[in-house]
């Protein structure tokens, strides 16, 4: 059977692909990494129409992020999620019982 090799010349990101995350076993996600170069950012409440439900550790290691908008479907943020964000000035968090886990 012959080999096709497709060559896509995409224009521009699509916003789910600055980031990446774990599949849950209750189908959400948790996010693992941003690979984004945004300074003002909202993390999105779905990725693949998966709730994201919380940010993992070092996600914004080093990061040049300002200001980031955590929507009500977070419910966990791992200790070290901004680790070494100078740049950081706010975290709005919209969940009033998110869990800041130091596990």
């Amino acid at each position: 059977m012959p080999l096709t090799l497709v060559i896509c010349m995409c224009f521009g990101a699509s916003a789910e692909s600055v980031w990446e995350y774990e599949d849950l076993s209750d189908g959400t996600v948790s996010i693992t990494q941003y690979s984004g170069t945004e300074i003002d950012l909202t993390i999105p409440d779905t990725l693949d129409n998966k709730t994201v439900v919380s940010i993992d550790s070092m996600v914004f290691n080093n990061s040049t992020v300002q200001n980031v908008i955590i929507p009500e479907s977070v419910h966990i943020i791992e200790y070290d999620a901004f680790f070494q964000c100078f740049d950081l000035k706010s975290v709005t968090i919209f969940n009033k019982t998110v869990l800041l886990d130091n596990s």
